[in-house]
């Protein structure tokens, strides 16, 4: 019998007052749960309360700290109030109880809680996002949390959640927190924190990021009046899709910072960006939120000159252009347009007139690029231009180079021997009537 080996126990050892349990654990009883009241920081002199959850009826329930069997904290209800916390309280807990039907038997011990206290003079570490805020459905995440004090234990948390997530790749100040495989379930905004032993730094602002939906159509990106303004312009940037949106966003380069945003149900947005600077040129790219709270961006094409911002520098050098084998070219022949330049380029373009918003890239070597076209067509009759940006400025443009037009001949301009042969006139019979 479970309660007379008890009670010899007492009696030939003394180990415990007559109301404490056996340690021995009945499968039977339902595993409890342990659980903190909701509190985003904990300091010294605050009143916590754990919550220990079970089914059936219970006789008393036990509190253990840091795994010490110590039974002596106990309660007939499920409620344990500490009220003034101090730095001595800080550790892990875990609750078990005793049946009514069973009072000397024990269940399992509930899940751990970790109870640790803020110093406020901890200074609060750095959160940022990376490689961008925008992630596809099932791609990873990583938040890096770093503090100006050394600590081997760092934590992320979701807003609206208890639980601390432990953060991996950690060393002395820095350390990376994944979320892996992302769905809508993990959007939302997350803070991250670090701890000393049992004290824990104050919570940081936290930051978000944009889960982008491929079902959803893709948006289109201009610039007006060209991608190419003068410094101290203004320039506007429209984006658009075939339906009406809730917000709209534009980034640029890495995707890592919102520069503005657009709140209004619409099909297109505008965004204006008044006395353009060197800091301006760049990568852009926008993306909108539906009513569902997904985002989607529209992929950049780097290639085309639509998505990508340079301003323009009179002072560097202007190149010269040139066909081969001449601006005259016989219609499905090839041409090839050369930009020169006595600068050291990065990446040449060529322009057509009329048309601001056509601009080819350029196979660029050091100091020149070349582009050919193949099976000359109509289209292609114009003038030309080139530019390019500077090696060492990749945001500076050049001014256009003279133009020179492109000539397009309805026939082959091969010399060729023709030979015509043409019929001679021959004299007209006459006739006598006498003969």
């Amino acid at each position: 019998d479970v309660g007379i080996y008890s009670l010899l126990l007492i009696l030939s050892f003394n180990l415990y007052p007559i109301h404490h349990p056996k340690e021995a654990q009945d499968p039977s009883f339902p595993k409890p749960v342990l659980s903190l009241e909701t509190m985003k920081e904990i300091t010294t002199g605050q009143r916590v309360t754990m919550l220990c959850g079970t089914q059936g009826e219970v006789k008393r329930f036990y509190l253990q700290k840091d795994n010490f069997h110590d039974w002596s904290i106990h309660s007939d209800m499920n409620m344990f109030t500490i009220s003034d916390v101090s730095n001595k309280d800080a550790g892990r807990y875990s609750c078990s109880y005793t049946s009514v039907r069973q009072p000397y038997l024990l269940s399992e011990p509930s899940n751990p809680v970790k109870l640790l206290l803020t110093d406020p003079y901890f200074p609060r570490p750095i959160i940022s996002l990376g490689p961008t805020e925008l992630v596809a459905f099932g791609g990873n995440v990583t938040f890096q949390c770093q503090s100006k004090k050394f600590s081997t234990r760092f934590y992320i948390q979701k807003s609206g959640e208890e639980m601390l997530q432990p953060c991996l790749g950690t060393d002395e100040t820095t350390a990376q927190c994944f979320v892996s495989n992302v769905d809508q379930a993990h959007t939302g905004e997350y803070s991250c924190r670090y701890s000393d032993s049992s004290v824990m730094s104050r919570i940081v602002m936290p930051h978000a990021f944009s889960l982008a939906d491929p079902d959803l159509p893709r948006p289109s990106i201009s610039f007006h009046p060209s991608p190419m303004p003068q410094l101290g312009e203004n320039i506007t940037i429209q984006c658009s899709v075939n339906n009406s949106y809730k917000a709209w966003y534009l980034y640029k380069d890495d995707g890592k910072k919102e520069l503005q945003s657009v709140e209004a149900s619409s099909s297109d947005a505008v965004f204006l960006i008044k006395n353009v600077s060197e800091a301006d040129g760049g990568s852009y790219y926008c993306n909108y939120r539906p009513q569902s709270g997904f985002h989607h961006v529209v992929l950049m094409v780097i290639s085309l000159l639509w998505a990508l911002f340079l301003w323009t520098d009179p002072n560097l050098y202007i190149p010269t252009i040139s066909m081969s084998p001449s601006n005259l070219v016989a219609f499905g022949e090839q041409v090839t347009i050369r930009c020169e330049t006595g600068k050291e380029a990065m990446m040449f373009y060529l322009h057509k007139d009329g048309d601001p918003s056509l601009n080819w890239t350029m196979e660029t070597e050091l100091y020149h690029g070349t582009l050919s076209i193949h099976n000359v067509s109509w289209d292609n009759k114009g003038s030309y231009s080139c530019s390019y940006v500077a090696e060492k400025r990749p945001k500076a443009l050049s001014l256009q180079s003279d133009p020179t037009e492109l000539l397009i001949s309805g026939k082959s301009l091969n010399p060729r021997l023709r030979i015509y042969v043409h019929q001679m006139p021959q004299p007209k019979p006459t006739y006598n009537c006498n003969q």
